[in-house]
C-alpha cells in the first residue's frame, strides 16, 4: 500500500515484484511530474512546458521563484520536493518527477489492485483516476473508488474521512478472501503453523 506520491510508488513496485499479490493506492498517483504542476495556472503552465522541451532551465528557475511568491500549494510542493531529493533548483525537481509516472510499467501488473481517489483533491486532478485505470491492462481484478464531498473524504487521502477509507481498504481486502502461497485467492482461511 502507498500513500499520495507512494500511490505511484506502490504500482512501480508491483510490476516488479512478483511477490506483490495486491496492491492499494491511496491516492492515485501515475504522473507527479503533472501533480507539481497543478498549481501554476494553465497559460503559464504551457510556457513553462515550452521551456522543459527547449531546456531552458534559468527560464524555469525565474518562473517558478514567481509563481512561489503567489501560491503557498506551490510553495510548499517545491520545497518539499527540494528537501526530500536533496535537489537544488526547481528546475533539477521537476527534471527528476518526470521520471515518477506509471504509464509505461502499468501493463505489468497482475495483480489485485484498489485504487483511490478523491474528487476534490488539491494536489491530484481528478482525471488521473481514469488514467491510471485505462493503463492497467492486465491486473488480476481492478476496483476503484472516487471519495465525494458528501462523505467528507473527497480530499487528498481523504483526510476527512480516514475511517471511510480504511474500511473501503479492509473490505476490499476482505472480499477478495486470504491468498494462498501460490498467489491466489483462497475459499477458505487456512491457519499458518502458528498454532
Amino acid at each position: 500500500m502507498g500513500f499520495s506520491l507512494g500511490g505511484g510508488m506502490v504500482i512501480r513496485a508491483a510490476a516488479f515484484e512478483p511477490r506483490v499479490r495486491r496492491a492499494i493506492s491511496y491516492d492515485v498517483c501515475p504522473n507527479m511530474f503533472e501533480w507539481k504542476l497543478r498549481s501554476v495556472p494553465q497559460p503559464e503552465r504551457g510556457k513553462l512546458l515550452e521551456w522543459f522541451d527547449s531546456g531552458n532551465e534559468g527560464a524555469i528557475n525565474t518562473f517558478v521563484a514567481g509563481a512561489m511568491a503567489k501560491s503557498l500549494l506551490l510553495t510548499w510542493a517545491i520545497q518539499q520536493g527540494l528537501h526530500n531529493t536533496s535537489l537544488k533548483t526547481p528546475y533539477e525537481l521537476l527534471k527528476h518527477y518526470q521520471k515518477y509516472e506509471t504509464a509505461s510499467i502499468s501493463s505489468r501488473l497482475t495483480q489485485d489492485v484498489l485504487l483511490m481517489a478523491g474528487a476534490e483533491d488539491h494536489y491530484v486532478p481528478v482525471h488521473q483516476l481514469p488514467d491510471q485505470i485505462a493503463t492497467l491492462t492486465h491486473v488480476r481484478s481492478l476496483t476503484a473508488r472516487l471519495f465525494t464531498r458528501a462523505e467528507q473524504a473527497q480530499n487528498h487521502c481523504q483526510v476527512g474521512n480516514l475511517g471511510l477509507a480504511f474500511r473501503t481498504m479492509i473490505d476490499w481486502m476482505a472480499g477478495l478472501g486470504p491468498i494462498d502461497p501460490n498467489g491466489s485467492a483462497t475459499a477458505e482461511w487456512k491457519e499458518s503453523t502458528n498454532q
